[in-house]
């Protein structure tokens, strides 16, 4: 079932987060904003090496503390709250040295109390190297807001500053009804022979084998969500969702590129060509989503081809 924009401007906003190392990422929405649904993709998507996943609040340190640890795979055992802290700040770190990331999900964050969030306050504060070796997804309601920005937490106030808001109202993008040809487009070819022609009209085009995606191409060569194309200020770019088999521009394996007119995209055994024409304009907006379970994987000689 295809996701709502925001949940998947959400997913792209986390994604970023991890990607660069931060150690907090918050995400903003109201009681029917889909922040259960966000965290549960988020998780299910993410390759990260350790993660916990706080559901229920509570208002001790000590508490929480021990609830984490144990998610992540820690016995229970009588500590005090300032060695429990400190394991965990090492177990972290020590899981960083071997590039793994230890991500601690708070839902509902507002409903923990201060105690807890001073504890996270601390925990990113001991561990100052970047990439940050704990990385703290915050969600909750608009009130988390104003708990974020008080004085207690104003060490965390810097960190916390970038918060993704699920509530507000996406904007349509304006097309008009008769400006195809001022649209870039994509000529589909497989064996040569050109398959089909789609004019790209929209802020993001998901392609896949899945018939959910925007251009669906029929390999088991292809992961169900292979590619995505991405409209940003500066033009489009050709981003790989982490697919079996890779996606390729001009023979060369990419993650993400910007494309120029005449550029060929390889997915699979289709040939992908962009076409820009003078005075196209494009669409602004961007979402990524990963899913490339149950795929075929191509030999070298394929992906040559």
């Amino acid at each position: 079932m295809p996701q709502p924009p925001r949940i998947l401007g959400a997913q792209d906003y986390l994604q970023q987060s991890l990607d660069r190392g931060l150690p907090v990422a918050v995400v903003i929405g109201g009681p029917d904003s889909g922040k259960q649904l966000l965290l549960r993709r988020f998780l299910q998507d993410q390759e990260v090496s350790h993660a916990a996943h706080l559901t229920a609040p509570t208002r001790d340190s000590h508490a929480f503390l021990e609830r984490v640890l144990e998610q992540l795979g820690f016995e229970p055992f009588q500590s005090s709250t300032e060695e429990l802290q400190k394991l965990l700040g090492v177990f972290a770190c020590h899981e960083a040295a071997q590039g793994r990331r230890t991500v601690i999900v708070l839902e509902d964050a507002q409903d923990f109390g201060p105690y807890v969030l001073d504890t996270v306050r601390a925990l990113v504060l001991q561990s100052p190297q970047e990439p940050a070796s704990l990385c703290f997804v915050l969600t909750g309601s608009p009130n988390l807001h104003r708990i974020l920005d008080s004085a207690g937490l104003s060490e965390l106030q810097e960190l916390t500053r970038s918060r993704y808001s699920l509530d507000e109202p996406d904007a349509a993008p304006e097309v008009d009804a008769d400006d195809s040809v001022l649209r870039p487009a994509l000529e589909i070819t497989l064996q040569g022979k050109i398959m089909d022609r789609l004019v790209i009209d929209q802020p993001r085009v998901m392609i896949g084998r899945h018939s959910q995606n925007d251009l669906v191409l029929d390999s088991l060569f292809i992961s169900r969500h292979h590619a995505l194309l991405v409209g940003r200020a500066d033009g489009i770019y050709a981003v790989d969702l982490r697919s079996t088999n890779g996606t390729f521009v001009n023979g060369n394996g990419v993650q993400r590129y910007a494309l120029k007119d005449g550029d060929v995209l390889q997915i699979g055994h289709y040939r992908l060509r962009y076409c820009e024409p003078l005075g196209a304009r494009l669409p602004t907006r961007a979402d990524e989503e990963d899913d490339h379970a149950d795929t075929g994987v191509l030999g070298p000689q394929a992906i040559a081809s």
